[in-house]
């Protein structure tokens, strides 16, 4: 069986739930290197009620798909990552309280991550878009419990952009292979 990473590898809440409440970045990203194996790393995925994939799912059997990421992990900086992403999250808050134009946010955001961040990485659109997931939350005044969930997203794009060099999405039907290997 390969290691695969899911959120249930974090303590449940008093419902038996994972949440990210409490879970620094660095400590989610901790977790997640800690699931590397001979420089692969894969990454089960859930999907919301429109199939869209975007969140660590709680379990294998929960999950929609899985990420199986080629890595570098001498490259695995988790305090690092942590240091940029909480570098980024500041940035997203005081561009929150300003109130700017949606638009002009967007682009602002934009070139912060691409200052912190490896352009041409694996998933750095994908870190984009979370950074500016987190400067609207922020400026729509989401619960913290939302915005802590949406920086483990964020912290684990960027540790992402900065570690692998290929993915393949592994399609439910053929989880039996994950488990046959």
């Amino acid at each position: 069986m390969k290691k695969i990473f899911t959120a249930n590898q974090f303590p449940a809440n008093e419902y038996g739930e994972y949440s990210p409440d409490g879970i620094t970045p660095a400590e989610y990203l901790e977790k997640m290197y800690s699931n590397i194996e001979e420089g692969e790393l894969y990454i089960a995925k859930d999907a919301d009620e429109e199939g869209a994939v975007y969140v660590t799912a709680a379990a294998l059997s929960d999950a929609a798909e899985v990420c199986h990421y080629t890595v570098d992990a001498s490259k695995a900086d988790a305090a690092e990552i942590a240091r940029k992403e909480q570098k980024l999250f500041d940035a997203c808050k005081v561009l929150a309280a300003l109130c700017v134009e949606e638009k002009d946010a967007m682009t602002i955001v934009k070139s912060a991550v691409e200052a912190a961040a490896n352009a041409d990485g694996l998933r750095f659109a994908d870190a984009v878009v979370r950074a500016q997931r987190i400067e609207k939350l922020l400026r729509l005044g989401a619960p913290e419990v939302i915005i802590a969930g949406e920086r483990h997203c964020f912290a684990e794009e960027l540790a992402l952009n900065a570690i692998a060099s290929s993915c393949e999405v592994i399609e439910k039907k053929d989880f039996a292979r994950l488990q046959d290997a």
